[in-house]
């Protein structure tokens, strides 16, 4: 469970000793300075998440920005605050929306253990779904097939131990996906836009491209809209309703950035950075992984790949020992081109690790699902 502290006055003492609490039970909170930035950084790819609102000055104002953020949320936050007094109607609202809670300064270090753990309860943090999340440096560095062909591995390797995989392309105007594995585009966005809130469980079924049993694709038809800032809305709902239905979701990220996409990246469980080996591609993969890393990820989530590398006659990879050295943070995995492979897999609509699983680019790919499988046995940085 990500935990969010809001505090105008984050040098207050009492919002200190609140920190110390939270650390001493398990917990590594995050602190933002303002409420307009606690209420960004709470969307973030998991629904259980608690928000710890602090009022050091006594303005009525902050209960009430606390308890309007609460009903216009629907990704099952639950909010605590923390203030000597409350105005008895917010605090009815508080209680009756069963997803709020006050404790007074006073009472903090004697109450905030139990309704911490209560919260826990209530999330079922157990059962949601790991994230990993494939990051492109760029336009067309095959970001989307390693997410398909991981997504493809996993769910067949895993298919006795009935791990249910789900891979979302979240590149809502030119979606590739579905077309990768020969699917209909099922991913409706429009239908969101305006009523994220309608999203349900009967809503998910239609929006599901089936691939297997154990292997489900989320991937919209192309779409030109003009209303990109829209989807921001669409986003965190679309991801917490399939963090309760799969054990694992895969997220293909667009290349281009929105502020979504580091909140998204922030609830994930791992992180693949997908480039190429080109010099100008290496450069854009060490922003991207400065750029990850200035979002406090730690390295061991971290995966650089290296894909669609050239390979000399004797199948060695040119400058492979400048890469390695220059994005060594991440401990890269190179992926040979194989464009007779890789078109084969596009034309027939089948992944390249099932018509060619010996070849050297699927001996690649395999070892990239392997530290995916590895990652994602860990527990979750967002329980700490």
């Amino acid at each position: 469970m990500q935990i969010i502290v809001v505090s105008s006055n984050p040098g207050d003492e009492r919002v200190a000793t609140l920190i110390r609490l939270l650390q001493h039970l398990g917990h590594s909170p995050l602190v933002v300075a303002g409420w307009h930035e606690g209420a960004l950084g709470q969307n973030h790819s998991r629904s259980a998440k608690l928000i710890v609102v602090t009022n050091t000055s006594g303005d009525v104002t902050v209960a009430e920005e606390a308890i309007a953020h609460l009903d216009a949320s629907h990704n099952g936050s639950f909010l605590i605050y923390v203030a000597d007094t409350i105005n008895p109607e917010i605090y009815k609202r508080l209680i009756k929306s069963e997803r709020g809670d006050w404790i007074s300064w006073q009472a903090l270090p004697q109450e905030l253990s139990d309704l911490v753990s209560k919260v826990m309860n209530l999330a079922g943090e157990g059962e949601l779904a790991k994230v990993v999340s494939f990051f492109p440096s760029a336009g067309g560095v095959g970001n989307t097939t390693l997410a398909a062909e991981v997504g493809y591995w996993l769910a067949s390797e895993n298919k006795k131990a009935g791990l249910k995989v789900a891979a979302i392309d979240l590149n809502f105007q030119d979606s590739s996906l579905a077309d990768l594995l020969d699917l209909e585009p099922r991913l409706n966005v429009s239908e969101l836009i305006d009523r994220p809130e309608r999203l349900d469980d009967r809503l998910i079924d239609i929006f599901t491209s089936r691939h297997s049993p154990t292997f489900d694709v989320f991937s919209g038809p192309t779409r030109f809209d003009g209303r990109q800032k829209a989807y921001s809305a669409v986003v965190f709902p679309l991801l917490d309703a399939l963090s309760k239905r799969y054990n694992l979701v895969l997220i293909d990220l667009p290349h281009h950035w929105s502020p979504w996409v580091d909140n998204v990246i922030q609830g994930s469980d791992g992180i693949v950075i997908t480039g190429g080996n080109a010099v100008p591609a290496v450069k854009q993969l060490i922003m991207r992984m400065k750029h990850v890393e200035a979002l406090e990820v730690p390295h061991e989530q971290i995966k650089v790949v290296v894909n669609k590398c050239d390979v000399t006659f004797f199948g060695k990879i040119p400058r492979k020992a400048d890469i390695d050295r220059v994005l060594s943070r991440g401990s890269p995995i190179y992926v040979p081109r194989d464009s007779v492979t890789a078109n084969e897999a596009a034309n027939t609509g089948r992944p390249m690790l099932e018509i060619a699983p010996r070849r050297s680019v699927c001996k690649s790919i395999r070892g990239l699902a392997n530290w995916v499988q590895t990652v994602t046995s860990r527990p979750s940085v967002s329980a700490n």
